[in-house]
């Protein structure tokens, strides 16, 4: 690497937060960690995803699953994570 200037690029890593995985208090747990569905459309979950590009730096990929298939039903990729981004 060094023969050829080839240098690494180093990213910070995003720390996640503490409560990852935990329900807060004013927030009702509706699934439960039921994560099977007999219907479509009955049970759908999202998530946010963070995803570094060189030439843009954070970009954010917002997601909607359809637990009855597993199937991605709906995304929204962006510069800025927002509610717009989420909804």
């Amino acid at each position: 690497m060094k023969n050829l200037d080839i240098k690494n690029i180093v990213v910070k890593k995003y720390q996640y937060q503490k409560n990852q995985g935990s329900v807060p208090d004013d927030k009702e747990n509706i699934l439960n960690r039921d994560f099977k569905a007999d219907t479509v459309f009955k049970k759908l979950v999202t998530d946010i995803t963070y995803i570094h590009v060189v030439n843009e730096g954070w970009t954010y990929l917002a997601s909607v699953m359809d637990l009855y298939d597993r199937k991605i039903i709906g995304w929204a990729y962006g510069k800025n994570i927002t509610a717009e981004l989420a909804t």
